[in-house]
């Protein structure tokens, strides 16, 4: 069994750079080097990725925290919520030098039960609610040549994915 063995992202960025400007995958024993780093490398930013979005929860409950207690307190700001325009109310408070701006506005329109907006849904909406949206329908270009993709603007790339064989 493949054990990996944990490598600073940085350490891992360090090595693939070096692989890089040193001429790349040219050499078979390069090329045996690009792979289990190109895997490191994915692992690590797979795991920054999810170090982010523990960074940007906490940040958001803290501001949703805060902005409830600026609302509901008077006296949190240097200039209280004030009308900015239809809907759009914002506030400041200087703290250490530095200015901080509430605004609070209506947010973007979701559903009720917590459901996607899903186009069975949206059907359903009173006319001028919603318009038509064209997306490409993948299955359509089974059988179609480059050269009629071409005449039409289109291309459709080579895709190339490693993954590790069980």
């Amino acid at each position: 069994m493949n054990e990996t063995k944990k490598v600073k992202a940085s350490e891992v960025k360090k090595q693939a750079d070096a692989l890089l400007e040193n001429g790349g995958v040219g050499t078979r024993e390069r090329f045996l080097q690009a792979l289990p780093l190109l895997f490191s490398l994915n692992e690590a930013a797979s795991s920054l990725k999810q170090f982010v979005k523990a960074l940007e929860a906490s940040a958001d409950e803290l501001s949703r925290q805060a902005a409830g207690y600026a609302e509901e307190h008077v006296t949190a700001l240097d200039t209280p919520l004030a009308e900015a325009r239809d809907g759009v109310r914002n506030g400041t408070v200087e703290i250490d030098g530095t200015t901080y701006r509430l605004t609070v506005s209506p947010d973007k329109i979701k559903r009720l039960d917590g459901g996607s907006l899903t186009q069975a849904f949206l059907k359903g909406l009173p006319e001028g609610w919603t318009n038509s949206k064209f997306v490409l329908v993948e299955g359509a270009f089974k059988g179609v040549g480059a050269e009629e993709m071409a005449r039409h603007g289109l291309r459709r790339e080579t895709k190339r994915e490693w993954s590790v064989a069980a």
